[in-house]
């Protein structure tokens, strides 16, 4: 982890770029593949980090999802948080700075985004290892399922609801 008060006021926040795929595709990668096997097995984690495409990002944004990115010195993505209405897509933060609040700080970000865009709740499907991350930022679990990952095998999910003010 690496939360220095120097590091952290070079960060900065930036929408999605072309260019972010390879770098994006690495850092989802690895923080998939970080999860503890107290949550995941080796091959249910390989199932789920499969079939990520640098251009997969940019496809994303033009099915109307909003990517933001953190990015630290020289531009290097540090995590990125995906969302549409109403529904956080996906939120990841580079192994070596999780644990620093990055993932809190992007959440906060698109709260308030869908906030503004007039949502009154947002759900997001949930790892069982992010559980405790979403709980710690007010969702609330609704219901586990089984969803099928992009290399085929399926893996508990958690659907998780924060009804916003």
């Amino acid at each position: 982890m690496v939360s220095s008060t120097s590091s952290s006021r070079s960060l900065r926040f930036r929408l999605l770029r072309d260019e972010d795929g390879e770098a994006l595709v690495s850092l989802h990668r690895r923080a998939i593949l970080a999860t503890s096997l107290a949550f995941y097995s080796v091959e249910e984690r390989a199932s789920w980090a499969a079939g990520l495409r640098p251009d997969g990002y940019a496809d994303s944004v033009r099915d109307g999802e909003t990517i933001e990115v953190v990015v630290g010195e020289a531009d290097v993505p540090l995590g990125f948080c995906g969302r549409k209405p109403a529904r956080i897509e996906g939120l990841y933060v580079d192994p070596d700075w999780q644990r620093g609040g990055l993932g809190s700080q992007l959440l906060a970000r698109a709260e308030a985004a869908l906030l503004t865009a007039g949502a009154t709740e947002i759900t997001v499907d949930a790892s069982r290892a992010a559980l405790a991350f979403y709980e710690r930022n007010g969702f609330e679990s609704d219901h586990l399922f089984m969803q099928k990952t992009r290399g085929g095998l399926e893996i508990a999910t958690l659907r998780m609801v924060k009804r916003l003010s």
